[in-house]
């Protein structure tokens, strides 16, 4: 991957889509935690129902307190 590569993905990813992402083992799926659009597509990509919960990655506490409802 290079910047480019990085550039476009976050791109794709501000404007609703979803990107594939590689891990140590499997690729997985990503789209931008405020994009109603982008989770939308994450869900019906994976034929998952919508009120299955998905994983959300943070860079740190104060982020994931922002998104979270306690």
């Amino acid at each position: 991957m290079n910047k480019t590569d990085i550039a476009n993905a976050v791109r794709l990813l501000r404007n609703g889509e979803v990107v594939a992402i590689p891990t140590e083992t499997v690729y997985g799926l990503g789209g931008w935690i405020n994009s109603r659009k982008g989770l939308e597509k994450i869900f019906s990509t994976k034929e998952r129902p919508f009120f299955d919960p998905l994983i959300v990655h943070v860079a740190g506490i104060p982020e994931a307190r922002k998104l979270s409802s306690n």
